[in-house]
């Protein structure tokens, strides 16, 4: 089963309780221009806007909403697997297409502007049977997920791929 979660991504307008969950508390506010782009070079993308708010913290605040309200949801598929007695033989895989510029570089709240860190280094978790808990230091690339689905799957590969199967060491 794939699963694409579209949260969090912008705009970020998470549903309520998920809206008030992070306030914004003792900051002086950083507030930010709005652009008349979906650029987030050196304020909030036009795509981005959301009503009269400029403040920094507050688009932190609903971000912080979007990726709980997701977490949320997550933790639901996993307990469902659990009770519907499939998380066991599950390969669980969870990463990301991109990451999200938070005013690294004077970019805000946008991807695919540039190739800076904070869009390329992405979380890649991975969760199956026999597979003890651990941390790899070594580089691994999102073209690695195919290879390692098939070969866990007892699929053959029809097409060569440029991937490895990162359960094997």
């Amino acid at each position: 089963m794939w699963i694409h979660y579209q949260d969090p991504h912008g705009p970020y307008t998470p549903k309520p309780p998920y809206d008030k969950m992070f306030p914004v508390k003792g900051k002086k506010p950083l507030n930010l221009k709005f652009n008349s782009t979906n650029d987030g070079l050196k304020g909030i993308p036009l795509y981005q806007q959301i009503a009269e708010y400029t403040d920094y913290y507050y688009y932190l605040s609903q971000y912080d909403g979007e990726i709980r309200y997701f977490d949320e949801h997550f933790g639901r598929l996993v307990k469902t697997l659990k009770e519907l007695g499939m998380y066991e033989d599950s390969l669980i895989m969870f990463t990301s297409d991109h990451g999200e510029a938070i005013g690294e570089h004077n970019y805000f709240f946008v991807h695919g502007h540039n190739l800076d860190h904070c869009l390329l280094h992405v979380p890649l978790l991975i969760r199956y049977r026999g597979l003890a808990p651990g941390k790899r230091n070594e580089f691994v690339q999102l073209l690695d997920i195919v290879p390692t689905i098939l070969e866990q799957a007892g699929i053959k590969k029809t097409h060569r791929y440029r991937g490895r199967n990162l359960l094997v060491r």
